[in-house]
């Protein structure tokens, strides 16, 4: 109970909706006790043969007319109780998602997004169950429980009820002891599915590098691995749930025995009436609820405790950021003075800056430079405040940052990151993040600033064309370009660009430095870089090396040093810079307007669904055909107890004065053993249900992962990985409550057949009667599919607007922090949580008016019916108590499992929808590039032709145009060209990842699509240039899943691509952990290892994709003389960043809107003075660059 004391916070809190809530609750109890006493003293009449119609309306219309009071105190607590549930996950993920945008750094280090993401989903629903349906257990049991107990002494017997009651306690001391069981599992259970969840997000985020490697086989392995394990969790979960409602069954069979023996006795001797016995009887039937209640109160008790202390461990971490709320709000004009005397990552003892002095004047650029981790990165963090945890000091316009208010300083600094993330809103709002009531002229003139504005008028809509998720429909250089518009239009006092011109070409390099020059001569510019002509023109230039200045000065002192930057200069002199990113396909994913949400499912369709999902559950056929025989042999079992019962009151304590102890016995024994049977059945029926939809559906997760594996990059281009994520995680989540529907329906049917065979063997016309009943449940159960359906659609669609809007400011966070956004997220993320909360209580009330008050008012209507067939019959004839209590014993049987149907329809729409959306993904194979039938070819030589090869991306829009060109076996062929030129779409239809539409693309003179996909991955090694770096440690990501090779090779591979010396200085070395997506790691250093992974599987063929882009000169000239030894016996195929990668190429093609303009060597290209002359001639300008 001890969640109701945390809890207890928010109930005082909305301590009138709960008053409301729980006070109509207390009235629909009472007013439940009146059935039961009306009933019984309705048998006497009969069994006397004293029935009257008279006294005939006055029973049936008293039960009427407590059926429809109760309707309507239904509807009040529901609507009250669980709107403060709502209420509570409202609050509770509001406060989630405010944490979560004050955290630091270190906090998204140790925390993985599948991890927060499931804190504010599974874990919140679990815990509002506590404030619905676990208040609603504990007062309603309580209630019921005392209600009942004094009813039954009242109008029964006082002896029979306290003999009766007495295995009461039975139940708690079986509740004690499952009940930490049950949260450990459940705790386990949780755990599990963050695991499958991080697991699923890091798969899609890192696909291309997957595909690239050829590893899809061994990541569904992987995936495959971790399901298994939590199917064998969620088992013993099952175990431990199925005994809940079991276990209250066999203590209620002791109350049963009690009745049959002792109260039987009590009849023959006259101390009560037949009718008290029914009475008697039916209250017991009205503590069945409550025990099995009790028994389901402790589950949801211990999942909802379990998911708060997730969430509240979340809640209780604080920001090592701490600000000082007296600090200055607002920052003058000033210099910026570093002193850092030392500085170690959290958990790291390695030492990453040292001795670190640096005075910047007020108006002045600073440049710094030095090689891949070297702390360049570092120093900006901790000038950003993502770090606090260093000795010395930094300062700005005089003050320490830290006697700054975050809020001031933040809005003083502009930050462009290494890797940079957009948001999934149009252009204009990218660039205005910052402060959304900027004008389209401020708008328009940051883009000029940042050389996008023309590129942007090119859009299909201008300024008011979606990026898509984390800016998916822009190149490279285009998202670059947008984050560096994004800082300026602020002006800030501070810009710090951070590696941010790498991704765009010298000629939009020397455009945006003049204008930073003439536009920001009073404030400060930091420019991190690995280019000597971003940082030339600075006033001053800082060398890093190995966490400490290693040089300063001006340009020109520094090459008279003739150190670490004169040789990097002299190698960059023949370097030029190109777009290094995919081109802009002009994609816009379509997920949100063709949400399944925002349309309703033809009729057909669901129908569809329903089949296709249980024909794909054949697996596990058997274990559902268990379960179900099981479950007909407990509505078996459950109609045979009635007329047990009934048969022993009609023949032995109606008709005589008495009965031997032997007939009692014999009755009492006879029907205790069908109550322990009905408990075994139970549970084995849940038991087996509930594994056979855990393998179902965690079968399905496996095959949407698998299936996604086979799909092609465009698909990937097209789909917001978040959706992919849901996908793969919550839609086969939902699935569960698609199977415990069939189970509840199944059962519900048995149970209704069961019933009125049971009723047909007493009175065939009352039971042809009862069949006026079957109508209105069908009905009511129409009416409430279509009132809803529409309701449930929209409330889903908030939903998922609200995941989507936590998942993308999760990622985002360093951009929101660093702009100080977090308010306004906050009251747009209010705004949705919002909406989302008015959806569900619109849900809610329609629960309440079409769901458990509508069915118990069926249920009333149909008691009335019977009572009124058996009192106009006893006018007649005789009518045994037995009749009458076997009928509204029926009655219960065939609406209580109808209520459970009905309680469970708007999870199974949810269910049906998230089965429509997998089917969607499972039945798509239209991106998928298929090699042809039986294609067993190899790689043996690694001749690549291209042979009039035609290219579109959307079938319409041509990007390779008739592309022709030959490489053969070891010669190197560079591509070069502008933004959307086809270099990055050559590459892809090289590796597969999208299908060309004519021509002809050979290796070693076979069709490429003859080619064995295993053999065409593993010969074929690609090096992306955005590396993606997984969970886990730098030899795995090495290594990926290949566990053939050694550790030796690893680190051959590592020093083979220089990136041996930080990763042995790393505490751990190659064990050093890795965060999700490598945070902890500089781009460089990401890019690096992702070079080793490619080297190491030794192919036959490389490919690069532009990608020493991240990497300082030396490193590159260090992969350079590598890449000699290595290209001896391979063939090469090189997208060029810098000149000096391609000088000695075989060949280079000079590509211009898909078409080969010009092709030559080197030499030959400068001697035709064309546009490789203009490019090679523009890198002879760089030194006459402003900053």
């Amino acid at each position: 109970m001890t969640i109701f004391g945390k809890l207890m916070w928010f109930f005082k809190e909305h301590k009138r909706l709960y008053m409301l809530g729980l006070t109509f609750l207390f009235l629909t109890e009472v007013s439940q006790m009146v059935s039961p006493a009306l009933i019984g003293r309705f048998t006497d009449v009969i069994v006397s043969r004293q029935m009257t119609m008279h006294q005939l309306f006055f029973y049936a219309g008293g039960i009427l007319l407590f059926s429809v009071l109760m309707y309507i105190f239904r509807y009040t607590w529901i609507t009250h109780i669980f709107q403060g549930s709502a209420l509570l996950e409202k609050t509770l993920r509001q406060q989630l998602f405010d944490h979560y945008l004050k955290m630091d750094t270190t906090f998204y280090q140790r925390r993985r997004t599948g991890d927060l993401m499931a804190h504010a989903t599974n874990d919140l629903s679990a815990v509002q169950r506590v404030a619905s349906g676990g208040v609603l257990m504990l007062v309603d049991s309580i209630v019921i429980i005392i209600f009942t107990v004094i009813s039954m002494t009242l109008v029964v017997d006082w002896r029979l009820t306290l003999i009766g009651v007495l295995p009461l306690p039975l139940l708690a001391a079986g509740v004690w002891y499952l009940s930490p069981k049950m949260r450990r599992a459940f705790t386990s259970s949780q755990e599990a599915f963050s695991r499958l969840s991080n697991k699923s997000q890091e798969s899609i985020a890192g696909i291309k590098a997957i595909k690239t490697l050829g590893q899809e086989k061994q990541d569904v392995d992987a995936f495959d691995e971790e399901i298994q394990k939590t199917i064998q969790i969620n088992k013993k979960v099952a175990a431990i749930d199925s005994l809940f409602g079991p276990m209250a069954t066999l203590v209620m069979t002791i109350s049963y025995v009690v009745m049959i023996t002792y109260g039987g006795s009590l009849v023959l001797n006259d101390s009560i009436s037949i009718g008290q016995l029914v009475s008697f009887s039916t209250y017991l039937g009205l503590l069945v609820w409550p025990m099995f209640g009790l028994g389901q109160l402790f589950n949801v008790l211990e999942r909802g405790n379990a998911s708060y202390m997730r969430v509240q461990e979340i809640l209780s971490e604080k920001s090592s950021i701490v600000e000082d709320e007296q600090g200055y709000d607002s920052i003058s004009h000033g210099d910026v003075a570093i002193r850092i005397d030392q500085f170690k990552y959290p958990d790291d003892q390695s030492e990453v800056l040292k001795d670190i002095s640096l005075n910047i004047r007020a108006g002045e650029t600073v440049g710094i430079v030095g090689r891949v981790g070297a702390g360049k990165t570092t120093l900006i963090k901790l000038l950003l405040r993502q770090f606090d945890g260093y000795t010395g000091q930094i300062s700005f316009a005089g003050k320490n940052i830290k006697d700054y208010k975050l809020s001031a300083y933040h809005r003083a600094i502009g930050y462009v990151a290494q890797e940079n993330f957009l948001f999934s809103t149009t252009v204009r709002d990218n660039i205005r993040f910052a402060d959304v009531n900027k004008s389209q002229e401020e708008v328009e003139n940051a883009a000029k600033m940042a050389a996008l504005h023309e590129d942007i008028l090119n859009f299909p809509e201008g300024y008011d064309t979606q990026v898509g998720e984390h800016g998916v429909s822009l190149s490279g250089g285009q998202k670059q370009r947008l984050a560096i518009a994004r800082a300026l239009i602020i002006d800030p006092e501070i810009l710090i660009l951070d590696d941010a011109l790498s991704a765009v070409d010298a000629r939009t390099e020397k455009q945006i430095l003049h204008t930073l020059k003439t536009t920001r001569q009073e404030k400060t510019t930091i420019i991190v870089a690995h280019r000597i002509s971003s940082v030339m023109n600075a006033n001053e230039i800082v060398v890093f090396d190995h966490g400490e200045i290693a040089e300063r000065g001006r340009h020109e002192e520094l090459i008279a040093q003739q150190g670490w930057y004169a040789q990097m200069y002299e190698q960059q002199q023949l370097a030029t810079t190109f777009q290094q990113n995919l081109e802009g396909k002009g994609m816009m994913m379509t997920e949100k307007n063709n949400s399944v949400w925002a349309k309703n499912i033809p009729v057909r369709e669901q129908l569809h669904v329903i089949w296709t999902l249980i024909k794909m559950a054949k697996p596990f056929r058997s274990m559902f055909i268990v379960a179900l025989v099981i479950g007909a042999a407990f509505a078996l079992l459950q109609a045979a107890a009635p007329r047990v019962i009934a048969y022993y009151m009609t023949t032995y304590l109606h008709q005589t004065s008495s009965v031997p102890l032997r007939i009692t016995i014999s009755f009492a024994v006879f029907a205790a053993v069908i109550r322990v049977l009905q408990a075994v059945t139970d549970a084995l029926n849940a038991y087996y249900f509930t594994v056979a939809g855990e393998y179902a559906l965690e079968d399905m997760r496996l095959r949407v992962f698998q299936k996604l594996h086979t799909l092609g990059m465009k698909f990937f281009d097209e789909m917001p990985a978040g959706s992919l994520v849901t996908r793969v995680n919550n839609d086969t989540a939902s699935l569960t409550d698609f199977w415990r529907f069939f189970m509840q329906l199944t059962f519900a049917v048995m149970s209704m057949i069961g019933a009125y065979i049971g009723m047909w063997t007493i009175d065939v016309h009352a039971t042809l009667l009862m069949m006026i009943v079957v109508p209105f449940i069908v009905a009511s159960i129409i009416i409430y599919q279509r009132f809803s359906s529409r309701l449930f659609r929209h409330m889903r669609e908030r939903l998922s607007a609200l995941n989507a809007k936590i998942a993308e400011s999760v990622t985002g966070i360093d951009i929101i922090q660093e702009f100080y956004q977090e308010d306004r997220f906050k009251k747009e993320f209010g705004k949705i949580n919002g909406e989302y909360f008015n959806a569900r209580f619109k849900m809610i009330k329609a629960d309440a008016l079409l769901l458990e008050p509508m069915i118990d008012m069926l249920l009333g209507g149909a008691t009335v019916l019977v009572l009124w067939y058996f009192g106009e019959l006893s006018i007649q004839t005789v009518v045994s108590a037995g009749a009458i209590y076997a009928f509204t014993t029926y009655l219960n049987n065939i609406f209580g499992p109808l209520e459970s149907i009905m309680n469970l329809f708007s999870p199974f729409q949810e269910g049906l929808v998230s089965g429509y959306r997998i089917l969607g993904i499972l039945g798509n194979d239209t991106y998928a590039p298929a090699q042809n039938p039986n294609a067993k070819g190899d790689i043996t030589d690694g001749k690549i032709e291209f042979k009039h090869v035609n290219f579109s991306y959307d079938g319409r829009h041509p990007i390779l145009k008739d592309l022709t060109f030959t490489a053969n076996p070891g010669d190197t062929v560079a591509l070069v060209g502008h933004t959307g030129s086809g270099k990055s779409s050559t590459i892809n239809t090289l590796m597969r990842f999208y299908d060309f539409q004519s021509g002809e693309i050979l290796i070693d003179g076979q069709d490429i699509r003859d080619i064995a996909m295993d053999k065409l991955r593993s010969k074929m090694g690609l090096v992306l240039q955005d590396p993606f770096m997984f969970y886990g440690d730098i030899a795995f990501n090495i290594r990926m899943y290949n566990d053939s090779l050694t550790d030796e090779q690893i680190k051959l591979a590592a020093e083979f691509v220089g990136a041996d010396d930080f990763i042995e200085n790393l505490d751990g070395g190659y064990q050093a952990k890795v965060q999700e997506g490598g945070s902890s790691f500089s781009a460089g250093e990401k890019q690096l290892i992702s070079f080793a992974r490619t080297i190491v599987a030794n192919p036959k063929i490389l490919i690069l994709d532009e990608a020493t882009a991240n990497v300082d000169t030396e490193t590159e000239a260090k992969i350079q003389n590598s890449l000699v030894k290595m290209r001896q016996d391979r063939t090469t195929i090189a997208i060029a960043h810098r000149l000096s990668t391609i000088k000695d190429a075989n060949l280079i093609l000079v590509l211009d809107q898909g078409e080969v303009v010009e092709r030559g060597t080197h030499d030959e290209l400068l001697a035709a003075r064309g546009r490789y002359y203009d490019l090679y001639r523009l890198q002879g300008a760089q030194s006459g660059i402003a900053v």
